[in-house]
């Protein structure tokens, strides 16, 4: 991809000093109003509403800009920098001492400071000359570099604020937008890093028993590209149910017209595919393997709990369990106020007990599940379960259903806001969530954490968890009829909840409940474009459709180039009708 440096005339920056200085508008600078300096200028929480914002803001990161350049063009050549509160008097003397230096660039940010950073002293051109015994043509010479210098210092400070906002944005994309340290891991993360770099293409199977922490790896691998500035879009896609549901994120994420072509896009970006946990997947290997025949230019991280032959070109990596070091390590952060003796102490009992893996001594260290060390902890599955079942039976009933609610949207999280507008009839408040997030069962989720979704391991157990508690399968049926129903369906997140349902086949739905869920979404998934999904959901209920969902069907069918299948559903449709 190449990078360009964004464009700022210096037409546009003398038209802005000239409106400072006059208070006309700024003509030729509107352009600068729309700089990504501005647009975080006016972000920050300490500015006040006003009327011309970003005039002011444009003002004001000229102003710094020329005062922080002047003030180091000084120190470096051994002056001090001037003070705040100079009179005009001081300001000639300055100015004076700036031309004896005999310092071009020194000389340009003088005139610049003097003459809009502080206008106040009302030097006018003629006194900066008279000062520095400059005749006018000097004068002009030396003006003309100081524009080419700003310039150039606002074009660096334009393409730093624009790497930063980048960078943010794909932190974005990250399941945990906050970066996490992880125990143990630091050398094994350098060794990989190293390795994709080395040896293209970079793609990698990670795998590891449960709770090892692969989600975290991978997070930390990307977080290393993104601060390399490797990479330019992120698409991370978790437990996807199946492979139209890869497909239909991957296009989703990157391609905002149908007419774009991905492998063209992968070739002119640098992307990375995340399909984190492939579970429900792994049963179709053949199929996997023909959407990676389609990413060959981007790079692909795929987790899962045991290796598979997806194709020669990735690399396997594994996670084992910590160490004992790391073990110790772990226990100390987390108990801060203990004393060594007792860390030590507290950590050998855990390490005999639990081992290396990671979630398990997580959760053994905050001993979340009220359970004690003393007692043999047989292994990671039996202890989340106990983990889970434990915290759900000391929950309100309001806590309960919102877990459900949680159970039914996908992985990667949805905001209280979507929860509440999506089944307003259950009243649900921001203390319901709070009780959750104490149970230790769900997480924050991207950069700003406004997201919840439950835990990995909980997500997981749901199907067994439904199962072992009485009245929760009618609960789910419940909250899907509710969903149904909801006026706030065509604001996206419903319609995302509802095609996760019927992909991921969990809760259990009768052939009529899942036809009747297809009728509330097909029309709007359809208008967004989601054609394969809605193409693989729709060919589950072959045989019971009504000709509206099977017309439906044979467009996502044309629509995804399968060409035979969509004339099959059309000569049926005719039969019917």
């Amino acid at each position: 991809m190449i990078k360009q440096r964004p464009f700022i005339s210096i037409k546009a920056i003398r038209a802005v000093l000239d409106g400072m200085l006059r208070g006309n508008d700024f003509g030729a600078g509107q352009s600068l109003l729309y700089l990504s300096l501005v647009d975080e200028f006016i972000s920050q929480p300490h500015i006040p509403a006003m009327e011309d914002r970003r005039e002011y803001a444009i003002r004001s990161i000229l102003v710094d800009l020329i005062r922080r350049e002047y003030v180091h063009h000084r120190v470096v050549v051994g002056l001090e920098g001037p003070r705040v509160d100079e009179q005009a008097a001081e300001a000639l003397e300055s100015i004076r001492a700036d031309v004896l230096e005999q310092g071009h660039d020194l000389v340009g940010w003088s005139i610049l400071y003097y003459r809009y950073a502080r206008a106040d002293v009302n030097l006018l051109p003629t006194d900066y000359a008279a000062a520095a015994h400059f005749d006018e043509r000097t004068f002009r010479r030396h003006q003309a570099h100081a524009l080419h210098l700003l310039q150039a210092a606002l074009v660096d400070e334009e393409s730093s604020m624009r790497r930063e906002r980048k960078q943010r944005w794909l932190y974005a994309q990250l399941p945990d937008g906050i970066p996490e340290r992880l125990v143990g891991r630091d050398q094994l993360a350098d060794d990989v890093r190293e390795l994709l770099r080395d040896n293209p293409p970079s793609w990698v199977l990670l795998t590891g028993s449960k709770g090892s922490g692969k989600t975290a790896f991978a997070q930390l691998l990307l977080r290393r590209m993104i601060d390399e500035d490797a990479l330019d879009y992120v698409v991370w896609i978790s437990q996807p149910p199946t492979v139209e549901y890869v497909i239909e994120g991957i296009r989703q994420n990157l391609l905002q017209d149908d007419s774009l072509n991905l492998a063209d896009h992968l070739l002119r970006f640098r992307v990375a595919v995340v399909l984190d946990e492939i579970l429900h997947l792994s049963s179709d290997v053949a199929a996997l393997r023909q959407i990676f025949t389609e990413l060959g230019g981007a790079m692909v991280m795929v987790t899962h709990t045991v290796f598979l032959d997806l194709s020669p070109k990735f690399k396997h990596i594994v996670l084992t369990d910590l160490d004992k070091p790391a073990v110790f390590e772990m226990v100390q952060r987390a108990r801060l106020a203990a004393s060594n003796e007792e860390v030590v102490e507290y950590a050998e009992i855990l390490w005999q007990e639990v081992g290396g893996n990671p979630l398990a001594v997580q959760l053994a260290v905050h001993n979340l599940n009220n359970l004690s060390l003393e007692r043999p902890l047989n292994s990671v599955e039996n202890l989340l379960e106990q983990l889970v079942v434990t915290s759900y039976q000391a929950m309100s009933v309001n806590a309960q259903v919102l877990l459900w609610m949680l159970g039914l949207c996908p992985p990667e999280g949805v905001t209280p806001r979507t929860i509440q507008s999506l089944w307003a009839s259950y009243h649900v408040t921001d203390h319901d969530f709070i009780e959750l997030a104490s149970s230790g069962l769900i997480q924050k989720r991207g950069r700003t954490q406004q997201c919840y979704s439950l835990r990995r391991d909980v997500y997981e157990g749901l199907p067994t968890l439904s199962e072992r508690v009485p009245g929760a399968s009618d609960t789910c049926t419940h909250l899907i009829v509710k969903l149904e129903s909801s006026t706030d369906l065509k604001a996206g997140e419903g319609l995302k909840i509802m095609e996760y349902i019927l992909l991921r086949g969990w809760p259990e739905l009768s052939v009529s409940a899942r036809i009747c869920l297809a009728e509330a979404a097909y029309e709007l998934g359809l208008k967004m474009g989601h054609f394969a999904a809605w193409g693989h959901i729709l060919s589950q209920l072959t045989g019971e459709m009504n000709y509206r969902l099977m017309l439906a069907h044979a467009i996502c069918l044309r629509k995804t180039a399968r060409w035979l299948e969509a004339e099959h559903v059309l000569a049926n449709i005719i039969q019917l009708t």
